[in-house]
């Protein structure tokens, strides 16, 4: 079985050429064997195993992938994602095995900023050309794994003139895309790893933890409440739910988390805080707003941290709403899709962990009424009458109210 591929900036083009059929097929016009990705042969196992891995992609990626009988497209994002078994087997080239060094170069929040690397070959510089995940070096075509592509990309399109905030978050995402997910050893003997990376002593040194979500963790009274980060990356890598997230998923813990307690309640809400030398904990821009409110209620009032605990969700709608309430996009929605767009922002950023569950919402008791509540005799009267009506209704003959029902 035989793969054609060609590629372009955007998309990766895979066309099946089946086998070539005898002299007598040809004479007959008989059809080329195994020309259809749907309807493979039990030999080629790997090809059907890589297409299902690729089906898997297509799922969590719409619109990436367009399958077809004799050809299927992808983009490289999608291809850069496939793990080397699938990839080899769809015929894509094989890993790069050029050293990738890294670095970052100026100052945070200054125009000379920005992230650097290099590609490297047993010493040697190379000056190899990328589109998108395939890279031309001297021995052919190789491919970059996504994480590393996802690093790559963020260098190659980042913004010196961003804001400090977008500096931050870059180096953050940065660094997270350039540590896989399995530990690599320091030394690795040659030829050993598909793509190692060659990192400086300034990225090897930096620990830097990206926070898009947060939760408050109320004390033993419900009138003090800590809070803490969470990543939305690192929960999903972890396959944990919103519904299942504990406070030990936090971002932070131990003397990291004592050091965020700190800075957030002297400096407020900011784009970054330094926990530790060489370690950091970066706000997502989006989240600064929210957080922001969280930081203002945790040194509110006792009575409105003691409402803030028990409904966050109320105050981040409001501080959101205010905040958006200034863009005149906003305005121009209707109510209801003003309504979404909120929801759509303090949904995600607001987690509630097991934790908050057993001591606020877990704790309160049902308080029978003081005051007991006596029945007017009819089952029939809906709960919308005021006081006085009910007393009025109570007090009149069965004749009456039989004439009044009628008339009603």
């Amino acid at each position: 079985m035989h793969i054609d591929i060609s590629h372009d900036d955007t998309t990766i083009t895979l066309r099946l050429r089946g086998e070539k059929p005898g002299l007598l097929a040809r004479l007959v016009g008989a059809p080329r064997k195994g020309t259809s990705f749907t309807s493979l042969p039990e030999s080629e196992q790997a090809l059907i195993f890589a297409l299902g891995d690729l089906r898997a992609l297509a799922d969590r990626l719409p619109g990436e992938v367009d399958f077809g009988d004799e050809v299927v497209r992808m983009s490289h994002t999608v291809a850069a994602s496939l793990s080397s078994s699938s990839a080899q087997a769809l015929g894509l080239p094989p890993d790069v095995h050029l050293t990738l060094a890294t670095d970052a170069a100026g100052t945070l929040g200054s125009p000379d900023f920005r992230l650097t690397y290099e590609w490297r070959h047993m010493g040697q510089r190379q000056s190899p050309r990328r589109v998108g995940c395939f890279l031309s070096t001297s021995q052919g075509l190789r491919r970059v794994p996504f994480w590393m592509k996802q690093a790559l990309d963020l260098a190659d399109g980042f913004a010196a003139s961003a804001p400090l905030e977008d500096h931050w978050a870059a180096l953050a995402i940065f660094r997270q895309a350039l540590e896989p997910d399995e530990a690599i050893p320091e030394a690795l003997p040659e030829g050993s790893r598909g793509a190692r990376v060659a990192m400086t002593s300034f990225l090897r040194g930096l620990n830097v933890k990206l926070a898009d979500r947060f939760s408050i963790s109320p004390g033993a009274d419900l009138s003090e409440f800590d809070i803490l980060p969470f990543s939305g990356q690192q929960l999903e890598r972890a396959g944990i739910q919103d519904d299942d997230v504990s406070e030990a998923n936090s971002e932070v813990s131990g003397e990291l988390r004592d050091a965020f307690q700190l800075k957030l309640y002297t400096r407020g809400a900011c784009p970054a805080y330094q926990l530790a030398p060489n370690t950091y904990l970066v706000v997502d821009r989006a989240a600064m707003p929210l957080l922001a409110e969280m930081a203002r209620a945790q040194r509110a009032p006792k009575s409105e941290r003691e409402a803030f605990i028990r409904n966050p969700r109320a105050f981040l709608t409001r501080a959101v709403t205010e905040d958006l309430s200034s863009h005149s996009d906003f305005s121009q929605l209707s109510p209801i899709e003003q309504e979404e767009r909120i929801e759509n922002i303090v949904g995600p950023f607001l987690l509630e962990t097991r934790e908050y569950s057993a001591r606020v919402r877990g704790i309160t008791a049902y308080v029978r009424s003081v005051r007991p509540l006596e029945g007017s005799g009819t089952t029939w009267m809906p709960e919308i009458f005021s006081p006085q009506v009910l007393q009025a209704l109570a007090a009149m003959p069965a004749e009456k109210l039989n004439d009044l029902h009628q008339k009603m």
